[in-house]
């Protein structure tokens, strides 16, 4: 009887499992604060907390945006000449600060298409085992925001932090609008 090592099976039947990275804890941390970060004690009027993770992503994102476009890979190019346009467009605007860096507490202005850019870059850095634990996440993270839309609900929350708003179950969300938004991709 011979023993069957791993060399013995066909390539395409090998499962290879990534180990995790920096950059995978560093996005699924991410996409836990983008689905359920938003309770309402962790907001502020001067930023979001979606602008706030986008801060944080930025510069290992911008890391992996340089790296794409040093690869020369089609997306990578891509998204190097969108971060360029981005630019451009809003040196050339009328109001070119106000273009590029926006207003206090408002998620619109060309550094915050940047800093999603560059957020994409990272995710494009992920391992194998990250982006195959990602969508599971993103989905657990959503039915858990989902259920605490109606505990609203049938609760009826009046008062306190995760009261809803006009009698509109908000979840996690900072509105129903987001928060319909989010149960959208359920």
């Amino acid at each position: 009887m011979t023993d069957v090592g791993v060399l013995d099976v066909p390539a395409a039947t090998v499962e290879v499992r990534d180990e995790f990275t920096v950059v995978d804890i560093v996005a699924l941390a991410a996409l836990t604060s983008l689905c359920v970060g938003h309770y309402p004690m962790l907001l502020f009027r001067s930023y979001t907390s979606a602008l706030a993770v986008l801060a944080v992503l930025a510069p290992l994102g911008l890391y992996g945006l340089v790296r794409l476009a040093r690869q020369r890979t089609r997306d990578g190019s891509a998204a190097t000449v969108l971060v360029g346009w981005i630019v451009v467009a809003g040196l050339l605007s009328g109001a070119p600060m106000l273009a590029l860096k926006g207003t206090v507490g408002r998620d619109a202005s060309g550094l915050i298409m940047i800093m999603v850019v560059c957020a994409w870059a990272l995710g494009r850095q992920m391992s194998g085992r990250g982006r195959e634990i990602a969508p599971y996440l993103v989905l657990s993270l959503l039915t858990v925001n989902g259920l605490v839309g109606v505990v609203q609900v049938l609760l009826d929350v009046e008062t306190g932090s995760m009261a809803m708003q006009f009698g509109r179950a908000v979840g996690f969300a900072p509105s129903s609008v987001y928060f319909g938004a989010l149960m959208a991709v359920l």
